[in-house]
């Protein structure tokens, strides 16, 4: 008997992959938490296996990215090298690698008014941030040059003037971008990020 094709996610979700028939008689692929007879034995070709920041579970060509493997890894090197933003997550978005940190408050092992966590181990309070963490976008790194490989930063901004992302003016080499604005995620000097323009502070 055949396997099925399976993969549980960071919260411990397991999802099983079916094919679909379309209308137009093409197949598609969808990860689906209960076995049916459209469950299959393995990955089609050319495909692989994505979770998603929240969790979702999807198929994605194999194929040349705009972004590199080196520039996301190069990404979430700093993140790890920093240890407040060991929830924060690097995502590849096409043209742009996003930065996602946590909207809910992580659990310390010692301030919370029930007492959960109290005692646990670094390891158990980790595993347990990492599966209950609900992310927001709060900064990107936008390709606007693919030959020289410079980027643009930019962060999330909810001023009632400006409701999106936000340019910081700034354009380099993609470790330098990250390495001067990434330490600022999660913390209250995120918020003093702004453009040149000082019209933007207001």
């Amino acid at each position: 008997m055949s396997k099925n094709v399976s993969y549980t996610n960071r919260k411990g979700q397991t999802f099983y992959l079916h094919q679909r028939q379309r209308a137009d008689g093409r197949s598609s692929y969808v990860f689906m938490k209960k076995l049916s007879d459209t469950a299959m034995a393995e990955v089609p070709k050319g495909y692989e296996i994505v979770e998603g920041i929240h969790g979702q579970v999807s198929l994605r060509k194999i194929g040349p990215r705009p972004i590199t493997e080196l520039e996301l890894r190069a990404v979430r090197r700093v993140l790890e090298a920093h240890q407040h933003l060991y929830l924060c997550r690097a995502a590849d978005k096409g043209k742009t690698i996003e930065i996602y940190e946590p909207r809910n408050e992580p659990l310390d092992g010692i301030s919370h008014p029930l007492g959960w966590g109290q005692g646990w181990s670094t390891e158990r309070l980790r595993e347990y941030n990492e599966r209950r963490a609900e992310y927001w976008a709060q900064m990107r790194f936008v390709l606007v040059d693919r030959h020289k490989r410079l980027f643009q930063v930019e962060r999330m901004c909810y001023k009632s003037w400006h409701d999106g992302w936000l340019s910081l003016e700034r354009t380099g080499p993609l470790s330098e971008l990250a390495e001067e604005f990434l330490p600022h995620l999660c913390r209250e000097s995120f918020f003093e990020l702004w453009p040149s323009d000082p019209r933007c502070r207001d």
